[in-house]
């Protein structure tokens, strides 16, 4: 029979204090998806009063709060911030996972989105290549196989770096490797897919290959109104992003009516 923990303290207001974490951290990011960003702020700073009083330094949720504060700072453009945000998460996450681990790799992943607009794509690349080893090597252990959504954001990552850099052969390899993870975990409608296709529209578009470039973007653009018709929004701003990557298609062609 094992022995059971003591039953202290300090590990009843550690475990409570995670808890009222998590429960802000969730409502911060339902609202950030739902671009509430200052109800996403104001409970992203409940959650973080929560970390400083009730948890330790170094307790993962705290990772999962900086995770969620960083995507608001990019979003707001402050880069700088939001490195040293995310530059905390990865040392926690470091100590509490080791080297390996499907959350490690989204940190690395969110400071390659970073350094992207930092303009250092070869730090990015290489963070986006470790993540992407990262989680393939843990998915094959824990689940057998490769093909997990994890996976597929990896390769997705990893193409828009290669786009970034105009290799534009491998930035189609991984961006036709995530749409096949995609396809093999999530229905053909699944509003994940948009993102390979969008990839690959793009990448098609500056090598002028309109063709090909629409046939992703037309398919991107059904997934997506067929999506955000269930809820009553048609004037997204992913859509609006599709139908502009169309409309420099069009004007590439020179199909000026089309575009606009």
């Amino acid at each position: 029979m094992l022995d059971k923990q003591p039953l202290t303290l300090a590990s009843t207001a550690d475990r409570y204090g995670a808890l009222y974490a998590k429960a802000y951290l969730g409502r911060a990011e339902c609202a950030r998806n739902m671009s509430m960003y200052k109800q996403a702020e104001m409970y992203l700073i409940r959650a973080k009063k929560v970390c400083q009083y009730r948890l330790d330094r170094n307790h993962i949720v705290k990772a999962e709060v900086l995770t969620c504060e960083g995507h608001l700072l990019m979003m707001r453009c402050s880069f700088k911030e939001a490195r040293g945000v995310v530059s905390e998460a990865i040392s926690i996450r470091l100590l509490n996972f080791g080297n390996s681990h499907p959350q490690l790799a989204t940190s690395y992943i969110q400071l390659a989105h970073v350094c992207v607009h930092e303009y250092n794509y070869t730090e990015a690349e290489r963070l986006v290549e470790s993540a992407s080893e990262m989680r393939k090597e843990f998915y094959c252990e824990s689940l057998g196989t490769q093909n997990h959504p994890g996976a597929a954001n990896s390769e997705y990552c990893l193409g828009k770096v290669c786009m970034l850099v105009e290799k534009f052969p491998q930035a189609i390899e991984h961006f036709k490797e995530s749409q096949k993870i995609f396809g093999a975990t999530l229905s053909k409608d699944h509003p994940a897919q948009v993102a390979p296709l969008l990839g690959l529209g793009e990448v098609y578009r500056l090598q002028g290959l309109i063709t090909l470039a629409e046939k992703c973007l037309s398919e991107a653009l059904q997934i997506q109104n067929a999506y955000f018709a269930t809820s009553d929004d048609r004037t997204h701003l992913f859509i609006g992003h599709t139908m502009q990557q169309l409309a420099l298609c069009a004007v590439y062609c020179g199909k000026l009516r089309r575009a606009k």
